[in-house]
């Protein structure tokens, strides 16, 4: 939610304070840049929890750390803390909860992230025995309900897919592009 709220704040401040600005300047109605403060800017909160080309960010960290075989949440909390260390956005946690949590600066305020079964749920995986007696059904919906390939034997790990942070990135970039083209 609070990637969601970063990045339609972003794509409202763009359209609203920066494109006004621009416009206004065009005009010639541009007001003495020391009257007025800078538009709203959370593009670098977004760059955080996004990424950006080559430089990964929250979201991506938590992918990758969930497609490693030894994955562990506190692994994943040590390599944002080290990913991130300096970052205005990513305040460092009172020292008790820096081995549990890491903390994003929103520009709602400062949230306390706790680690404990994040890559779990980002992986949004039906359980491997539930999968191996929904896979005996007959049923045509329920094969395409669940995907279940025809050639699936009870105790088959199941194909690596995209997660739930990783369908969401891309689910909010399609959302702000056509938010930005209307």
């Amino acid at each position: 939610i609070n990637f969601t709220n970063e990045a339609l704040q972003s794509c409202f401040n763009e359209q609203i304070f920066q494109s006004e600005a621009a416009l206004y300047k065009a005009e010639g109605l541009l007001v003495n840049s020391s009257d007025r403060s800078p538009p709203p800017n959370n593009q670098q909160c977004v760059l955080l929890l996004e990424g950006e080309k080559g430089k990964p960010g929250i979201l991506s960290m938590i992918e990758d750390e969930a497609r490693n075989v030894q994955a562990h949440d506190n692994k994943l909390n040590t390599a944002l803390h080290r990913a991130f260390k300096g970052n205005v956005h990513f305040p460092a946690p009172h020292r008790k909860d820096i081995q549990t949590c890491f903390v994003v600066k929103h520009y709602a305020g400062e949230v306390k992230y706790t680690v404990g079964s994040f890559l779990e749920k980002n992986a949004d995986q039906v359980p491997a025995d539930t999968e191996d007696v929904l896979a005996t059904s007959t049923r045509a919906i329920m094969k395409k309900l669940l995907s279940i390939d025809k050639n699936k034997q009870p105790g088959d790990r199941p194909k690596a897919k995209t997660s739930i942070a990783g369908k969401f990135k891309i689910e909010m970039r399609n959302l702000v592009n056509v938010l930005n083209s209307t």
